[in-house]
């Protein structure tokens, strides 16, 4: 009979051999303890998280008083303010890169530029772009040459367009539905002539190239002031109430993340005085 301490040994040894039969063992992780979670309770859940590296460029045309170059080529203007506030808060690093409108929403669309402000949120623009929360409220005015208001007496733009007006816009500006309506309708849309960039349409203006044009009422006197056309174009009794804009944001370059990160800063910023102070300082002349 064998003995008991040799059956055990026997046992155990087939065991073994049983075991390096065919496949290499697996080695079998060692126990882990979750990480502590340092985080404070009142800490903003973006600044929990390992912050992601952020660079942006912004893309930008001259629209003074939201966004211009000053005498020594620094970028400046409301836009502008907002943006960096929002880009630094949200622990993002800044550039800037000017172009027309339209050259500039392409170059969001393929991921060239990260940003742009005073946008209009709409379906189409939706498949490529992110939008935060509004940040301003926009409006047009029609403006004309000095003393031609009473040809151009209506305040109806159909009726306007009936008279024969040929209005200056600026290409792949929204100016809400009723404007777009009446550009899509075959009758009128011949006297929507664009312009690659607003400032185009004031000396367009005054060469009788077009008989009226729609701007920012602010941005209009910034222009008119630099220009010295205070006493050569005046506004017309028409106006626009569009939607309130918001940032845009290139799906193609900028991580949801990031985007959600800086419609976050946006919110914690209009909630500050900060905020009102930037507007503030634009509304009284920048």
């Amino acid at each position: 009979m064998i003995p008991a301490i040799c059956r055990i040994f026997v046992l155990t040894s087939l065991l073994a051999l049983a075991a390096c039969d065919g496949d290499e063992l697996r080695e079998q992780p060692e126990p882990t303890t979750p990480a502590a979670d340092t985080s404070t309770p009142d800490q903003p859940i973006a600044r929990r998280a390992t912050a992601e590296e952020c660079e942006l460029t912004m893309g930008w045309d001259p629209w003074e008083p939201y966004q211009y170059r000053d005498v020594g080529g620094e970028v400046h203007g409301l836009d502008v303010e907002i943006v960096s506030a929002i880009a630094e808060m949200s622990d993002c690093e800044l550039s800037f890169v000017s172009s027309d409108w339209a050259t500039l929403l392409e170059r969001l669309r393929t991921g060239d530029v990260d940003i742009l402000t005073g946008a209009t949120r709409n379906k189409q623009r939706e498949q490529f772009a992110y939008f935060t929360d509004p940040y301003r409220d926009e409006s047009f005015r029609l403006y004309v040459r000095a003393g031609e208001q009473n040809e151009y007496s209506s305040t109806n733009l159909e009726d306007l367009l009936e008279k024969g007006l040929r209005l200056g816009v600026t290409q792949e500006y929204l100016y809400g539905g009723t404007v777009s309506a009446l550009e899509q309708n075959p009758e009128y849309s011949g006297q929507f002539l664009p312009a690659s960039v607003g400032e185009v349409n004031y000396s367009r203006l005054l060469n009788e190239e077009i008989d009226g044009f729609l701007e920012d009422p602010y941005v209009a006197a910034a222009v008119m002031r630099t220009k010295g056309l205070t006493d050569d174009i005046e506004a017309h009794p028409f106006a626009i109430e569009t939607d309130p804009v918001s940032l845009m944001i290139s799906r193609e370059s900028v991580s949801p993340g990031i985007a959600q990160r800086l419609n976050d800063s946006l919110i914690e910023l209009k909630s500050q005085d900060d905020y009102q102070d930037i507007l503030n300082k634009y509304l009284e002349g920048g």
